[in-house]
């Protein structure tokens, strides 16, 4: 298992080539692993920082692609890209995870995480907790 900061995969951002591989949509890519003293003294925040630009950057250059549409075809260009830029640009998004790296075919890394189930393991204890 790593710590590792992730990001949605979206083609606007990311591209598609020859290569990638076909069912890459839904999954979280590895931005960057982290060490655990990274955790500790708060610098994984430049790290996340620096993607959040990046991602705003890609969502301005989204948006003004779709200044020469017609008003029906940004309502469903957006709508469309609605899961993926609800995530982007939001640092809740993008705090450190525990995952598991795999790689796809077309050599993408995409994070499995496993912090998953400990926030819903959490869950359940704080709500057993509070009715005792």
């Amino acid at each position: 298992m790593e710590l590792a900061i992730t990001e949605l995969f979206w083609p606007q951002r990311h591209g598609i080539t020859k290569s990638t591989t076909q069912n890459i949509q839904g999954h979280f890519l590895v931005y960057n692993t982290l060490q655990p003293d990274e955790l500790y003294d708060g610098s994984y925040k430049d790290i996340v920082d620096g993607l959040l630009e990046e991602q705003r950057e890609c969502m301005f250059k989204f948006s003004c692609g779709l200044g020469g549409l017609l008003p029906d075809d940004i309502t469903k260009c957006i709508l469309e890209e609605y899961p993926v830029t609800k995530m982007y640009s939001r640092e809740d998004f993008h705090q450190p995870e525990l995952i598991r790296i795999s790689e796809l075919k077309g050599g993408e890394q995409v994070a499995i995480k496993q912090t998953f189930w400990l926030k819903i393991l959490q869950r359940k204890c704080r709500k057993y907790l509070t009715r005792l």
